[in-house]
């Protein structure tokens, strides 16, 4: 049955009922509400304010800061404060006429009965971005999206409104496609838990039981998408991916990342069975994308259309995508409450509202922060395509058919990688799959997702245990009897045949055509016989092996193999799936070719993350404790299941009983041992998998070099190439013994790097028990993975984070075997990386186990706490900066070190120098000076100088800093130190802008930008994207000054770099008072006041208190004005500090002027005038004397 979609001014089909849909249109030329072809009312062109604008980018900065774990303080206002804010600017813009008439529809009898489905239509660019939906009618507190009887959905242009993707006679078709790519290393990217989101939406669709079908892609890629709406139509395309503005991260057909557009998307979707919706899951695909992102000369707008906005207008008829980020978890269970709207009927705007306001129920429930319920948007498309009914296709529920092995549906995790082989193997001309692996790594649920996934292809049928040709041939009678009354059946049962002939009946009964089938017939029943293919699955298949004293593989029964390769070679329309402990003997012939051998691996880290959410017990303990649980067991899921069973009270599976039954002395005695605690439990855990996987008789079968080449390969965490075990046969001996030992099920395969190479893998379990078998050989082992990774570190064409990761993998091993002082050589390294990239919390953590592995009173110590003090300066931790440095100190000075003594003199320097004691932090600058110039150390002595020209600078003497800077930075230069010839670039155009040259402090601003990004160094672009922001807006650029302030102050929320926060919060108060968003400019500098108090510095919170007296004169508060400018003064007089008191001077004689105290405010501009450190605060206090004293002449006259 064809389904008709309405255009917007037809009411809805009968089973709907509603009134007409309405349509704000929002354009800067005018806003114009209407209901369906009746204009309602035309006002004035919304504008976006600077108050608006701010608004919207301090909501996405809580929202990337809840992200990245930082205190929900340090994003400024509370959310729920923003979110109420954005309500009434949204409603501002729109204009009074539009929000009165949209009121009072609202509360209509009609709509109050039936909703009031709402277009928005806002014109592209700036106005779409804004969230529409957040708007707030006056009177009310539920925003649009929320709100009782109004139900917002979005359009571009004359869209039709979204049809009910249901019919009468059949269910809600819906296909997922998960994307999973495999991730480049030293990303960060978080790994999205794609089983949870299908057990999430399996659950949805159950709740509407016979009106749902669910269809979950094996592949993330849009060749499986267009394969399976080719195969059969679909009502929705659900897409679960990563995104970025106009991007969605999908996989291509090997797995790794493809970025896919709204037109490739387009391309996939469409077909000759109509066009399906889209859902977007991933973050901001509904953003249009900025024109400095995609630079295309042929256009001149600021803005290009963002996924959703171009699917429309190809003709999707409707989309649901995401604005911003949004939370794996929250989307998830949105979208599964709108498909169980969808499912029971309900119009795309309803189910769309019903789920929202359910999320938003329980996110209040829950006392959970952040409201996200603006973050989905509804989009309707600019034609409808609906797609088709099948044809005679019967109506099916969401129930899937039981698949044997498989576990419930969403709760297998991770193996995309592996399961993408599989599938591939077994599509690429392979009848025969072998997937081997240690014991309990989860083989067998593999197979049964890998089933699930090909549930289409035939029913399969299981054999465990010992098998021969005999049991094989008779399971797959049994499967075909009752299908068909060909003859040849009874040859196929007569035991009393070889096998080979009874093989060669089941090929004909099978085969994929025969004379009297077309090429396209679907498997039938007929008296010639089947084509229904086999898909026959042999588990726990290593009892039909034996290893010998060598540790070779052979078959028990040696007519197996010969009955395998025959299976092979001959049905080629069926397949055949082996799980072992062990891979098979090698197949020979043209049958190896469709022998595919798949070993499975430890599940990654991230995996095993995710599977710990599926166990109840180990979900409960401590982040740290369960780290360190993972470190010891690793990837290996049944050593968790044991776990669990040992921590709990209740019965776990009838197998695992029997298993702790077989190999412990049964679960109760085994509880008994842990008595429930954490550690005991774990030990028994490793050793009930020990014995399980049969690890000492594994070990038994190794030589002296296989076995000395696992134990390197042990000690590594992560997967690693041949390379980081080679021996000194040579690259391919090592690779025939690595072989060997995956062929005892002892070392895996587990994946390849960007050059294509394999990578190998060991239980972290088996290296553990390695480890306690044989420590010497361990120790061994350990230094030679320390000497590889540190030589990957060594190598600076790599990335950085690839490197850091290297570094810390080569401290694990160097503090494995005590390698102290190796360890703390690379580690001060080390932090000279991550201090540059901004990672000080890492760098701290670092340098605290530094401190363990030095020797009181030894240099060592000292180079450690002067580095700590680098990290609590640089954090805005003064107290603590000065602890570790004077520690340096003390250490240095016991042992005469003048050297020691010059580092530590310096650095308490620069902490006395930012407190304002300039006195004493010129002696000591001085003192450093000397002696790291007597020493020899030229650079080291240029970095004094560089501080020393600081000090000059803040101290007035202009002449004497600029020179000392461009000495400076000519010695940094000869040694290609970037970062300080960037710092010099800095200081120079500080000078520059002191003289009024903002051209000249520009160009040095940009200079040192481009160091700065060429080099990794984070913290200090922060810094000058502040700095070139100040520039902007004493040049009257406020736009473009925010924009910097804004990129500033989101970078400093990513690493938690609380000083940073504060100054971009400071500058974008400034900002937002010359913007004239009096109100927001004093919220930033409140937030910066309270990061300066928390940090303890005094000239950060005084040039606060300045900026909100003036805050507090321009709202007519001068009396509070005042207030803070005295206090300011007090803060400065306790520091040397000189640089802010003339402008402090001149802001408290402006609160008195404005309180009448002339005179008072007469001495405090002069004070400003006689103190003045540039230009600006002259001509400021000449003005104001000036105007004091026409006034004067004025009253005089008068």
């Amino acid at each position: 049955m064809c389904r008709r979609t309405p255009v917007p001014d037809e009411p809805a089909p009968a089973t709907h009922p509603c009134p007409p849909h309405w349509r704000l249109r929002i354009q800067h030329a005018a806003v114009t509400l209407s209901a369906g072809t009746r204009t309602v009312t035309e006002g004035p062109g919304a504008d976006v304010s600077f108050s608006l604008a701010e608004t919207v980018q301090a909501l996405h900065r809580a929202y990337e800061a809840v992200g990245q774990g930082t205190r929900r303080r340090r994003t400024g206002v509370p959310t729920p404060v923003l979110m109420r804010r954005l309500g009434g600017l949204l409603a501002e813009a729109v204009g009074a006429q539009a929000i009165r008439a949209l009121t009072t529809a609202s509360r209509s009898e009609a709509a109050e009965k039936h909703g009031l489905p709402l277009v928005i239509e806002a014109e592209r660019g700036q106005l779409d971005r804004l969230p529409w939906e957040a708007l707030t009618l006056p009177g009310q507190s539920a925003p649009l999206a929320l709100h009782p009887t109004i139900r917002p959905y979005r359009s571009f242009g004359d869209s039709h409104a979204p049809a009910p993707v249901d019919g009468p006679d059949r269910s809600l078709r819906l296909i997922v496609l998960l994307a999973g790519p495999r991730k480049a290393p030293g990303r960060r990217e978080p790994l999205l838990d794609l089983d949870a989101e299908t057990a999430r939406l399996a659950a949805a669709v159950s709740r509407v039981p016979g009106r749902a079908e669910l269809r979950v892609l094996s592949s993330g890629s849009l060749t499986a998408l267009s394969a399976a709406l080719a195969e059969k139509p679909a009502d929705v395309v659900h897409i679960v991916c990563h995104a970025r503005p106009g991007e969605l991260l999908l996989e291509d057909e090997a797995g790794d990342r493809d970025p896919v557009t709204a037109d490739a998307l387009w391309r996939a979707v469409r077909g000759a069975h109509g066009v399906p919706a889209v859902v977007l899951a991933g973050c901001s695909t509904a953003s249009s994308v900025s024109r400095s992102a995609v630079p295309e000369p042929a256009h001149h707008g600021r803005f290009l259309p963002g996924l959703a906005q171009s699917l429309t207008e190809s003709g999707v008829p409707a989309i649901v995508a995401m604005s911003a980020p949004v939370r794996d978890t929250y989307a998830g269970a949105l979208m599964a409450d709108m498909y169980a709207g969808l499912a029971a009927g309900r119009p795309w705007w309803e189910a769309l509202h019903d789920a929202r306001t359910e999320q938003e129920r329980l996110r209040r429930v829950g006392n959970d922060w952040l409201p996200e319920w603006h973050v989905p948007l509804l989009f309707a498309g600019s034609r409808s395509q609906a797609v088709k009914p099948d044809c005679g296709d019967a109506t099916t529920g969401a129930a899937s058919p039981e698949v044997p092995l498989a576990l419930p549906l969403g709760s297998f995790v991770g193996r995309r990688v592996q399961l993408r082989l599989a599938l591939n193997a077994l599509a690429d001309d392979g009848t025969g799959l072998i997937v081997h692996g240690v014991g309990g790594v989860g083989k067998t649920a593999f197979v049964g997702e890998l089933l699930r996934l090909r549930a289409s292809f035939s029913p399969p049928l299981l054999l465990k245990g010992p098998v021969g040709p005999d049991e094989i041939l008779r399971s797959a009678a049994d499967a075909l009897a009752g299908e068909t009354d060909d003859p040849r059946m009874l040859e196929l049962v007569d035991a009393e045949l070889p096998w080979s002939k009874r093989l060669a009946v089941l090929a004909s009964l099978t085969a994929a055509t025969d004379a009297h089938a077309g090429a396209g017939d679907e498997a039938r029943s007929t008296a010639d016989g089947p084509t229904r293919p086999l898909t026959i699955v042999l588990d726990d298949f290593e009892v039909n092996l034996t290893r010998d004293l060598a540790g070779r593989t052979h078959f028990t029964d040696p007519e197996l193999l010969d009955f395998l390769t025959a299976w092979t070679t001959l049905l080629t329309n069926s397949t055949l799936v082996i799980v072992s402990r062990h891979p098979l003997p090698a197949v020979a012939g043209p049958a190896s070719r469709r022998f595919r051998q798949l070993p499975l691996p430890p599940l990654t880290p991230d995996e095993t993350d995710l599977m710990r959410l599926r166990l109840p017990l180990s979900r409960k303990l401590p982040w740290t404790k369960w780290r360190e649980i993972r470190q010891v067991v690793g990837g290996h899921p049944r050593t968790y299941a044991y776990l669990e069973a040992l921590l709990g009270t209740g019965r776990p599976t009838d197998d695992l009983v029997a298993r702790v039954g077989r190999l412990g002395g049964g679960l109760d005695a085994a509880r008994a041992r842990v008595r429930g605690q954490v550690r005991p439990a774990v030990q028994e855990a490793l050793s009930l998998t020990a014995a399980d996987t049969l690890l000492n008789d594994l070990l038994s079968t190794l030589d002296p070099t296989n076995r000395a080449l696992l134990h390197v390969a042990a000690v590594h965490r992560a997967p690693v190439p041949a390379s980081a075990f080679t021996g000194p046969e040579g690259a391919e001996g090592t690779r025939e013994r690595l072989d060997e030992l995956t062929a005892s099920g002892l070392l895996a395969e587990d994946g390849r790097d960007l050059a294509g190479a394999p990578l190998w893998s060991v239980h972290r379990w088996t290296a553990a028990e390695l480890d306690r078998l044989s420590p010497k050989a361990a120790h061994h082992a350990h230094r030679r993975a320390a000497a590889y990774t540190e030589e990957i570190f060594s190598d600076t064409g790599l990335p950085e984070p690839v490197r850091v990761d290297a570094a810390f993998e080569s401290l694990h091993h160097l503090g494995a075997v005590r390698l102290h002082q190796e360890a703390g050589a690379l580690g001060r390294r080390l932090c000279r990386v991550l201090h540059a990239m901004g990672r000080w919390t890492t760098e701290r953590a670092l340098c605290q186990r530094m401190l363990e592995w030095s020797e009181p009173g030894t240099e060592s110590e000292a180079i450690v706490h002067r580095q700590l003090g680098l990290i609590a300066r640089d954090r805005g931790d003064m107290k603590e900066a000065r602890e570790h440095l004077e520690r340096a100190l003390a250490v240095g000075t016991a042992a005469n070190d003048r050297q020691s003594i010059a580092y530590a003199e310096h650095q308490l320097g620069s902490i006395e120098h930012e407190q304002g004691d300039h006195r004493i932090a010129g002696a000591r600058y001085s003192r450093a000076h000397t002696a790291l110039r007597e020493l020899g150390l030229e650079r080291d002595a240029a970095a004094a100088l560089y501080q020393l020209s600081m000090l000059n600078a803040d101290d007035g003497r202009l002449v004497e800093a600029r020179a000392g800077f461009e000495e400076a930075q000519e010695v940094f230069t000869r040694f290609e130190d970037l970062g300080a010839v960037s710092s010099c670039h800095r200081s120079l155009a500080y000078l520059a802008e002191d003289d009024g040259d903002m051209d000249t402090a520009m160009a040095h601003c940009r200079s040192a930008l481009g160091l700065c990004e060429s080099t990794g160094d984070v913290a200090q672009a922060e810094e000058l994207r502040n700095q070139i922001g100040t520039l902007y807006v004493l040049t009257e650029n406020y736009e473009a000054a925010h924009a910097e302030f804004d990129a500033a102050l989101r970078s400093a929320i990513a690493r938690d770099a609380p000083e940073e926060m504060a100054r971009s919060h400071q500058h974008l108060g400034v900002c937002a008072e010359r913007m004239g968003a009096l109100d927001i400019a004093e919220e930033h500098t409140r937030t910066a006041l309270e990061l300066n108090r928390d940090l303890e510095r005094v000239v950060g919170q005084a040039q606060c208190l300045k900026n909100l007296a003036g805050l507090a004169r321009l709202r007519g508060r001068p009396a509070d004005g005042l207030s803070c400018a005295r206090r300011a003064l007090v803060l400065l007089g306790r520091t040397d500090e000189t640089t802010g008191r003339p402008d402090t001077y001149l802001t408290v004689g402006d609160c008195l002027r404005d309180l009448g105290r002339l005179t008072e405010a007469r001495r405090f501009y002069t004070l400003g005038l006689r103190d003045a450190r540039n230009t600006r605060t002259v001509e400021r206090a000449r003005a104001a004397l000036a105007e004091m004293d026409a006034n004067s002449k004025r009253k005089a006259e008068g």
